[in-house]
């Protein structure tokens, strides 16, 4: 009886949390990465992160199968990237690496003043 035998490389998914201050849904040179913002992978695994100072997250080690990444919403906050169902859906196969699943949120402004005579 003859085994074939294969290998496997586990896959790995990552992004920037940005802060799009135009919101037009594109990371710019000029916009920075928000730290501090959870990050949840779920689907054949789960499990979450925080974007570390520079606004970076991934998830390693991951096995073949279908994630569903989503960060978490803030109330002020308004996520302009990604626009379809605000997740990033992946599926990993061997060697798979997928990057660039970033998100973008800009700041609910508002304009205030006083009336005077």
């Amino acid at each position: 009886m003859m085994f074939k035998g294969g290998n496997f490389q586990r896959g790995t998914i990552a992004g920037t949390k940005f802060e799009d201050k135009n919101g037009n849904g594109i990371k710019d040179p000029t916009e920075p990465g928000i730290p501090n913002w959870k990050i949840r992978l779920t689907g054949a695994k789960e499990d979450s992160t925080v974007t570390d100072s520079s606004g970076n997250y991934s998830f390693i080690d991951l096995n073949v199968g279908v994630y569903i990444v989503s960060e978490e919403h803030r109330i002020g906050w308004i996520q302009s990237y990604p626009t379809t169902d605000s997740v990033h859906t992946i599926s990993i196969q061997s060697t798979t690496h997928a990057t660039d699943k970033n998100f973008g949120n800009y700041r609910v402004a508002s304009i205030s003043g006083v009336k005077f005579n």
